[in-house]
């Protein structure tokens, strides 16, 4: 059961089908370049994807590394093992991952009292 769910979460960053993952590991398989000032880079269906063009109604991930830098850093293609998994459910967007500072964005109105957008969202620590 683990394995199906680990596989569903990470759809949002796979692009084609291979022989299957790894449970417990993210395979890294094509080099990755975080723009600088950033330490986090979007991926959705295999790709990168820039900040402000995500589909937030589709499966997304955000690849974040431990520092921001002047020049672009690269991700090399590596396995990584999953150390550690975390599970959310926000009606923010929080944006303070790419920011020296906290900035949580309200993210939509309606008309009654539940949000319109609502982040499920599941974070997983990785290890080279």
């Amino acid at each position: 059961m683990r394995l199906i769910v680990l596989t569903l979460l990470l759809a949002g960053c796979a692009g084609a089908p291979s022989n299957g993952p790894d449970p417990g590991r993210l395979v890294l398989l094509v080099a990755q370049t975080i723009p600088p000032e950033f330490a986090t880079l979007r991926l959705q269906y295999g790709k990168p994807v820039a900040r402000n063009a995500v589909l937030e109604y589709d499966p997304f991930c955000v690849f974040e590394i431990n520092t921001v830098s002047d020049s672009p850093q690269t991700a090399r293609p590596d396995s990584f093992r999953v150390t550690r998994i975390g599970h959310s459910i926000d009606t923010i967007a929080d944006a303070a991952s790419d920011l020296p500072y906290p900035t949580p964005i309200k993210v939509g109105l309606s008309d009654g009292s539940r949000p319109s957008h609502i982040y499920y969202k599941t974070w997983f620590r990785l290890h080279s």
